[in-house]
């Protein structure tokens, strides 16, 4: 399990200057998952699909795909045609000069 493919935190130098970091961690692509509530019985009464109680399937589509980019205000637009945030958010970092 990764809960995300950076670390961001704060770097102190030898002089005490402080300057965000990003370490970025090598992941392969997630091609699958699932997605299971915490709190299924909760759900049961929603609007929900009652076959979600037992978690939403996911596929690769569900974590990169073009529509992502594809909104007039998306941040992925300029960043990552593909629509994957991980390539958006490492072009946004190097826009911002993070090494």
């Amino acid at each position: 399990r990764l809960a995300s493919c950076f670390i961001l935190r704060p770097y102190k130098d030898a002089e005490g200057k402080l300057y965000g970091m990003i370490l970025p961690l090598s992941q392969p692509p997630l091609k699958s998952g699932k997605l299971v509530f915490k709190n299924a019985s909760a759900w049961a009464s929603t609007q929900f699909p009652k076959e979600w109680t037992k978690g939403v399937p996911l596929s690769s589509t569900h974590f990169i795909n073009k529509a992502f980019a594809a909104y007039p205000t998306s941040p992925l637009k300029c960043r990552s045609p593909a629509g994957s945030a991980v390539e958006g958010f490492r072009a946004f970092a190097n826009e911002k000069d993070y090494k």
